[in-house]
């Protein structure tokens, strides 16, 4: 369902605007007009057209309706007057349940996993590497300025190994603990991933699924019910972390000791 989602977004790409203000001073601009408790994460923050933007933020208002817009340099910066160029993301086609396109954000004013692909058509013309900004706004107004967040379109070639696979921050705390005491196991990965969480020693001890947050972030709790050998002054436990969003898949590790 969130593939097919995705796909529709693609098709519904349907603004593409060039206008003479200088790209740093309109996104500095916008920055300014953000309200404080509204904060945006874009994953990853280095692409190449082809991958996708992942995208969560807070601060929103309630089950309010939202496109994404990015704003990337025109090629009159190169060749004329200063400007950039608009893309909008409508969002999903409406449907029986929904009498308009575009994003919802959920009851708490959120959101998380919402993507857009990195079109060629933001970097026709252009030298790259550039530096564009992701937005969101009300269908009402393209340019009426929500949130922004920032990102860069590398050149072919050189690949960040995060841009095209999610990988995923595992931290464990305490690192060396008791049996009977809880283990903190906090995740920091792409918004809106659903990852696996799989803790072993030996054999599978503890295994959950959930869904990263709206700023890809995650803590869990493990209860240790591990008791070390006599024949050991410690136990390694292997902590594996699998991640997923929708054709996107990655992994991360991380470790703890048991120790008497």
């Amino acid at each position: 369902m969130v593939v097919g989602l995705f796909r529709r977004a693609v098709m519904a790409v349907t603004v593409v605007l060039s206008v003479d203000v200088g790209l740093g001073a309109q996104t500095d601009g916008l920055a300014q007009q953000t309200p404080m408790n509204r904060v945006v994460w874009v994953m990853p923050a280095q692409v190449h057209v082809g991958d996708i933007l992942d995208v969560g933020a807070k601060g929103f208002e309630a089950n309010s309706q939202e496109y994404l817009s990015t704003i990337c340099p025109s090629p009159q910066t190169y060749h004329g007057p200063q400007g950039y160029q608009v893309h909008v993301y409508p969002g999903p086609q409406p449907d029986r349940r929904q009498q308009e396109n575009g994003w919802k954000t959920d009851a708490k004013g959120q959101f998380a996993g919402w993507t857009v692909p990195v079109l060629s058509a933001l970097v026709t013309g252009l030298k790259l590497p550039i530096a564009c900004a992701l937005y969101a706004s009300s269908p009402s107004n393209y340019f009426a300025t929500q949130f922004t967040g920032q990102f860069t379109i590398l050149p072919a070639g050189g690949r960040d190994p995060c841009s095209r696979r999610i990988c995923v921050r595992v931290r464990t705390v305490p690192r060396h603990v008791r049996s009977g005491m809880v283990e903190r196991v906090s995740l920091d990965s792409w918004p809106g991933a659903q990852v696996t969480v799989t803790v072993r020693a030996g054999q599978t001890l503890f295994r959950t699924i959930v869904r990263l947050n709206y700023a890809g972030h995650r803590d869990l709790q493990y209860p240790v019910k591990l008791s070390v050998p006599h024949s050991a002054q410690s136990l390694k436990a292997m902590v594996r972390v699998n991640a997923r969003l929708e054709d996107r898949v990655g992994d991360g590790f991380g470790q703890f000791t048991v120790i008497r």
